[in-house]
């Protein structure tokens, strides 16, 4: 299943993620989510695999200083470039 029911109690860290996992916790105890779901951690990694990302993302972490939190908003135009496809995606 690459999309999960963001109210489903099968929803865990392992298929959804941190962020998917607490969402889906919050829904189940009936707090206010906003309806929605949650890209499984499965799709990520389809998506990694079929865009070549593995290279580019080892890449970039490589580079990465850990103390600086702004780092990845200074990739060279080639990198960036290799993640246009997540960009058509989300807008």
């Amino acid at each position: 299943m690459l999309t999960l029911n963001l109210s489903s109690p099968a929803v865990a860290f392992e298929n959804a993620g941190g962020k998917g996992a607490s969402l889906a916790r919050l829904a189940i105890l009936g707090l206010p989510v906003p309806p929605g779901f949650i890209v499984a951690t499965e799709a990520c990694r389809r998506f990694v695999a079929a865009n070549d990302l593995d290279r580019v993302i080892t890449a970039c972490l490589a580079d990465l200083v850990p103390d600086d939190a702004g780092g990845l908003e200074t990739l060279d135009p080639t990198r960036r470039a290799a993640f246009s496809p997540i960009r058509h995606l989300i807008g």
